[in-house]
């Protein structure tokens, strides 16, 4: 849960104190803006222009709580084209979860998050993460642990919980690439669609498309591995059909060979579906299809 209400339209920009490479924010849940296009270096020393959201070094602080109403920090952004999320960060304790949202999502709050989301690095205290991202608005929220949900008698309630940005958090207009020179070529593009079923013991025949069933928010992800590998997580976007569950997703990439696998895939099917290899063409898509037996007869 979550005392504080997400502030997106209309929010001043808050001030903000540069010290070093350290950033002193303003009130706990409170949000800032994008710091605007910039030149961001990659790992092997490239530079490829991005949005620079919050830089390496920043640190804020987040409440963590004991009785289910932990705080957030919330930063908005924009990907002007399909781009790579890149970041990592570090917290004073397990727990401290970030969650990607859209605009839309972030706007409908529950349990102190975003209702539905499109990524999320789970409970870690110390993360790295790539993830796919489309055209449009986003969230990136930081929010803070939940100690023991549910406590009564512990003084104080909520403790400051400090979070570190350990490597850069950046919106990057690049591809995953499996070689330096594919990165040069004209790009390809992957077609997925991951199939899940059956999802109970006896299924309607006049079944039709749905929304996403509970349980296939964001907890499972493609993961999209180069030659290197250097890994990329693609999120889903899943549908029901009352007998399974599909999700499907399209990216360009650049030529090479990669691997796909997801997020998490506790079926009795999974060995044998992934890990799947396909290769991308220059000017092609490639489409990967996964079918995944969940057991349920």
């Amino acid at each position: 849960m979550d005392r504080n209400a997400p502030l997106f339209a209309g929010v001043a920009i808050l001030a903000i104190l540069v010290i070093g490479t350290t950033m002193a924010f303003a009130p706990l849940g409170s949000t800032t803006s994008a710091s605007g296009t910039s030149t961001i270096t990659t790992s092997t020393g490239s530079a490829a222009p991005g949005t620079i959201i919050l830089p390496s070094g920043t640190t804020f602080q987040v409440s963590s709580s004991y009785d289910c109403v932990a705080g957030h920090y919330s930063v908005p952004f924009t990907a002007q084209d399909p781009s790579l999320l890149t970041g990592g960060f570090s917290a004073g304790r397990p727990g401290v979860t970030m969650y990607l949202a859209t605009a839309q999502q972030a706007s409908e709050v529950t349990q102190g998050h975003p209702s539905t989301w499109t990524y999320s690095t789970g409970l870690q205290n110390t993360t790295h993460f790539r993830v796919a991202l489309g055209a449009g608005s986003y969230v990136a929220w930081f929010e803070g642990a939940d100690l023991n949900c549910g406590a009564t008698m512990v003084t104080p309630l909520e403790q400051l919980t400090n979070v570190t940005i350990t490597e850069t958090l950046a919106v990057q207009y690049t591809l995953l690439s499996s070689t330096a020179a594919a990165s040069t070529s004209p790009s390809g593009a992957v077609d997925v669609r991951v199939a899940v079923g059956p999802t109970m013991p006896v299924c309607s025949v006049n079944v039709t498309s749905g929304p996403q069933p509970s349980g296939f928010n964001s907890s499972i992800s493609a993961i999209v591995t180069d030659s290197s590998g250097d890994t990329m997580t693609l999120p889903l976007d899943w549908v029901s059909t009352g007998c399974s569950v599909t999700g499907s997703v399209s990216v360009p990439l650049n030529p090479g060979a990669y691997s796909l696998s997801l997020s998490s895939c506790p079926w009795v099917g999974c060995n044998s579906a992934i890990p799947r290899g396909f290769t991308i063409l220059a000017g092609q898509t490639t489409g990967v299809e996964i079918s995944v037996d969940t057991g349920i007869r």
